[in-house]
């Protein structure tokens, strides 16, 4: 799943509008940042954007692909858990598809269209983030005696 690293800078060059957006490499791709949380990911010079309950319908009634970690790997064998967190679809879903999706080809040379498309992963990444906010604020943590 590399990156070029001309794909790369032009992915950021067209998404300068949106702020300060920065990349970290992660398991032979890159991810997408905006104030520290993730909010898309590079791999093998493609694009995908965040997804999650309110706007996956967006991104699959435009008949957009999501990211397949593993292109080659049968889908047949099922996870442990595909309605864990960060899977898009749940179980009738394939269970190697994860909840990032690829823009249209046309976002790739127009920046406009393409920060349409990230705003989406990036209002799914602040929703995902203020989840996880909620629920260590009502961890309860256990008395000391």
């Amino acid at each position: 799943m590399p990156v070029t690293p001309e794909f790369r800078e032009h992915i950021l060059d067209l998404l300068r509008p949106l702020g300060a957006v920065t990349t970290r490499a992660m398991f032979g791709g890159h991810g997408l940042y905006l104030n520290g949380a993730i909010f898309g990911l590079l791999a093998s010079d493609r694009v995908y954007f965040k997804s999650d309950a309110t706007n996956a319908k967006v991104f699959e009634a435009a008949n957009l692909q999501p990211f397949r970690p593993f292109p080659d790997r049968p889908s047949g064998k099922a996870r442990p858990n595909p309605e864990s967190a960060g899977f898009a679809g749940g179980p009738s879903a394939n269970p190697y598809t994860m909840g990032y999706y690829e823009p249209p080809e046309s976002a790739l040379e127009d920046g406009d269209e393409l920060c349409q498309w990230a705003r989406l992963g990036v209002d799914a990444s602040m929703r995902a983030g203020k989840k996880n906010v909620a629920s260590r604020k009502t961890k309860v943590s256990p008395r000391k005696k």
